[in-house]
């Protein structure tokens, strides 16, 4: 159940939200009303059993909520569905994510305008790492890591994230703030095209360009949803920050790259209904199908 549910939280990225109204689709005519996430391992040596995990992703008013998780093996259940809440609310305002996976909570505070200003992230039995976002204006966000809760007089700023959006919240240029002046040092470059991101100009003058195919991302319209755009990219800020973080960007559609490394049921309003991942493994040999199907209204 576990090493599902963290393949889930990686799909998924994990911050906050706010009542943003662009979502970045091209079409949010259909509303997703749910998710199955399926896990199925089949292994060369048949006396191993066929194991199988299914998710169920549970919504609330049209965002992520809950999961439902269910073990089987040779096609019996090893149990009843567990159900357990992963996102908590109050009114619009995404105030927890829990991920059960890794023991991983992070905490989310709001001004009396909904704007994300400061958050905790906990992992039990390890650690407690604190944070402050500091709105310079509509175009410009400070993203500190603080030695200390933000309400906390006595926190001193441990590093700060310097962000700038353009007017559809994508982040557009983003740096460390070293010597804390309120400027970045060695900013790296983003470039978007219907809100996708198709370039990086690294500070090393490093470029990195992405191509994407004509369908919407499901997980993605979820995120935006359920997080909140703008607060999505700020907490994920790392990944514009350092070049050599792998972050997988949030964009609108599915890249070229990976339409083609998978097999996708796409439905005519360009999402996709279903996508499956077919991976071989080595050790124990066999094969492993991840299917992730979507349920719209």
């Amino acid at each position: 159940m576990k090493k599902l549910s963290g393949l889930l939280m990686m799909i998924f990225f994990l911050v906050s939200c706010s009542n943003d109204s662009d979502s970045g689709s091209s079409n949010t005519n259909s509303q997703i009303t749910g998710y199955e996430l399926r896990s199925k391992s089949v292994f060369d040596d048949l006396a191993m059993p066929t194991l199988e995990t299914v998710t169920i992703g549970n919504l609330q008013n049209g965002k992520l909520f809950s999961e439902t998780v269910e073990n089987f093996s040779n096609g019996v259940s090893q149990g009843s569905p567990v159900t357990t809440q992963t996102h908590f609310y109050v009114g619009e305002d995404l105030v927890k994510q829990i991920d059960h996976s890794s023991d991983r909570v992070r905490e989310f505070y709001y001004d009396a305008e909904h704007h994300l200003i400061g958050a905790k992230m906990t992992i039990e039995g390890s650690s407690t790492s604190y944070y402050r976002i500091v709105h310079v204006s509509d175009a410009l966000v400070y993203f500190e890591r603080l030695s200390l809760p933000y309400t906390d007089v006595a926190a001193t700023i441990l590093y700060r994230n310097v962000i700038e959006f353009d007017a559809n919240d994508n982040i557009i240029k983003a740096g460390k703030d070293n010597n804390l002046d309120g400027v970045a040092e060695s900013p790296n470059q983003f470039l978007y095209a219907n809100n996708n991101l198709v370039s990086i100009t690294w500070a090393d003058g490093t470029v990195q360009n992405f191509d994407y195919s004509n369908v919407i991302d499901s997980f993605s319209v979820l995120n935006d949803k359920s997080y909140g755009k703008r607060n999505l990219r700020v907490i994920e800020s790392e990944s514009y920050v350092n070049a050599v973080v792998e972050g997988k960007f949030p964009t609108v559609n599915v890249s070229s790259e990976e339409l083609s490394a998978h097999v996708y049921d796409v439905l005519s309003t360009n999402f996709y209904k279903k996508k499956t991942v077919t991976r071989n493994s080595s050790s124990p040999a066999g094969q492993n199908v991840i299917t992730t199907e979507f349920f719209f209204d």
